[in-house]
């Protein structure tokens, strides 16, 4: 017989979903500052394949990406959400644990850093995790192939690393690392590649000042600048014309506001303010580009997935394959190229190549995905 407080407590936890669906939304979520997902359709359009495994895959990718969709609304739009968050930090403050286990690490001095859920970066940080020797032949062989067909097109390569901020900061941690291993970057510059392998972090060590946000995972103005420069410099050893802006080129003053991602998981609508160094003098302008291909996770926003920036005072056309960490770097890049490509995709796109022809290729990978150079579906060969 099943007892009566469960059946209350059943209820409780039904009931936010149950209003969710009906449409209700209390003042306190409506009052949230955000650009909240819609209700999700499942939509199909399998009725036209032909052959029964294109209309099976056509069905499981239809049906993944409904849920996916769900999964979005619900976390946006979820009744009292924000009152059982508020819950959850006070019970988490009685406890003394962490706000949100394996997603999100308070460390000391108010820093936030990402938990291991974000592709255990955490645990390969601090060495825990690294490439096995398989990985690291895969990394290899297809660093080298994406290299060789970038030669063939006479169009020069580059792989940047952008650094994890636990590499940096990653001491108001404890957890102690791991001596007797390598982390990821560490064993793919042990390699012998012809690659030029660039870890944007060289330039950290002669920083006086903080060069990631403290409530963000992502580097501030400072510290892009400063990969910034790293990434140029190599890329001047093979193109001595090019132009690179200095800090004499630049403006520090406040900038517009930016939204947290790991206050955000707090439920804390506190967008950052900063004072960034700005480019004083723009000359570069975006383009409009008609992308023929955008990923499903894109298709919410495919202003970003693709885009393309001129300056008609600069040399060369250069064609990023990124993720966000290039956003702080977009505003110094675009001044110092004629054309400048961003295509955010970890995927070496064979035909982005072909659309734009640069004269320069840059895959840039944040340090916890370096992983990303030995997953079979993102090499060159598919």
């Amino acid at each position: 017989m099943v007892k009566p407080g469960t059946i209350w407590f059943t209820l409780i936890l039904a009931l936010p979903l149950a209003l969710t669906l009906t449409g209700f939304q209390p003042g306190k979520i409506l009052d949230e500052n955000k650009q909240k997902a819609r209700a999700p359709r499942l939509v199909m359009h399998c009725n036209d394949l032909v052959s029964w495994t294109s209309k099976a895959k056509c069905t499981y990718t239809s049906a993944v990406n409904f849920k996916n969709d769900l999964e979005r609304y619900l976390r946006d739009n979820l009744v009292f959400r924000a009152e059982a968050f508020e819950f959850f930090k006070v019970l988490k403050t009685k406890l003394g644990s962490q706000v949100i286990p394996n997603k999100l690490i308070e460390a000391n001095d108010s820093w936030l850093f990402m938990g291991n859920d974000f592709n255990n970066v955490l645990l390969k940080s601090k060495a825990l995790i690294n490439l096995s020797e398989s990985e690291l032949d895969f990394a290899q062989n297809e660093i080298e192939k994406r290299l060789q067909y970038c030669k063939r097109k006479n169009i020069s390569y580059y792989l940047a690393i952008a650094p994890d901020k636990h590499s940096y900061y990653g001491d108001k941690i404890n957890i102690v690392q791991n001596s007797l291993k390598k982390k990821a970057i560490e064993q793919l510059k042990s390699l012998n590649m012809e690659v030029p392998l660039i870890d944007l972090g060289e330039g950290f060590h002669n920083l006086n000042e903080e060069f990631y946000h403290r409530e963000d995972s992502h580097w501030n103005s400072i510290g892009a600048f400063s990969a910034y420069n790293t990434l140029m410099t190599h890329i001047a050893r093979d193109y001595e014309d090019i132009t690179i802006l200095r800090k004499e080129d630049l403006i520090y003053r406040e900038s517009e506001n930016i939204k947290s991602d790991l206050s955000d998981m707090l439920q804390e609508d506190k967008p950052i303010k900063q004072m960034s160094w700005q480019v004083e003098n723009k000359g570069a302008r975006r383009l409009e580009v008609k992308s023929t291909w955008i990923p499903a996770y894109f298709r919410n926003y495919p202003f970003l997935y693709e885009m393309k920036y001129q300056h008609d005072q600069r040399n060369y056309k250069i064609l990023f394959f990124r993720d966000s960490f290039f956003d702080a770097l977009l505003p110094y890049v675009i001044e110092s190229f004629n054309e400048s490509i961003l295509v955010w995709d970890y995927r070496f796109r064979k035909e982005m190549i072909d659309k734009y022809n640069p004269d320069i290729v840059v895959d840039l990978i944040v340090e916890r995905n370096i992983n990303k150079l030995t997953d079979a579906k993102m090499s060159i060969d598919n």
